[in-house]
């Protein structure tokens, strides 16, 4: 039988069009939770873009994230916590503008997809942006 919840679970994440990435979903299913999930690494954008995106086998509702910047002044910067319930539409879960990084929770906002979206990065030099990000289902 968990086989078969398996199979379900990845067939239906590859049939996902938004559908890039995704985390050791027997883990997930078994503690309903996931931890420090790189979902930009180093980036040094200068414009918007996106990181992978992560899809759960339920709804995930409570999120820890981690902003660190590495190297550089920071004058300004954005970067965007997303979620979708369908994996095409898309609504910000919560906004950071601290050029200094920071961590930030989540909570109450079911979402079966999130992303990161990253942007703005004005700077001295070229800082090396970092997002981790940590979920669970809630309460």
């Amino acid at each position: 039988m968990k086989k078969i919840i398996m199979t379900v679970i990845l067939v239906f994440a590859l049939s996902c069009s938004a559908f890039s990435a995704i985390i050791d979903m027997e883990s997930v299913s078994k503690t309903g939770s996931f931890g420090g999930y790189t979902m930009l690494d180093g980036v040094t954008y200068t414009t918007t873009a996106y990181s992978n995106t992560l899809a759960f086998p339920f709804p995930m509702s409570a999120f820890t994230i981690n902003i660190v910047l590495a190297g550089g002044t920071v004058s300004a910067m954005s970067t965007t916590l997303e979620g979708s319930l369908d994996g095409s539409n898309w609504f910000t879960l919560s906004t950071y503008t601290n050029t200094s990084g920071e961590s930030a929770h989540v909570v109450n906002k079911p979402v079966m997809f999130i992303r990161v979206g990253h942007s703005k990065t004005v700077a001295t030099s070229t800082p090396a942006v970092t997002v981790k990000v940590s979920g669970a289902k809630g309460l």
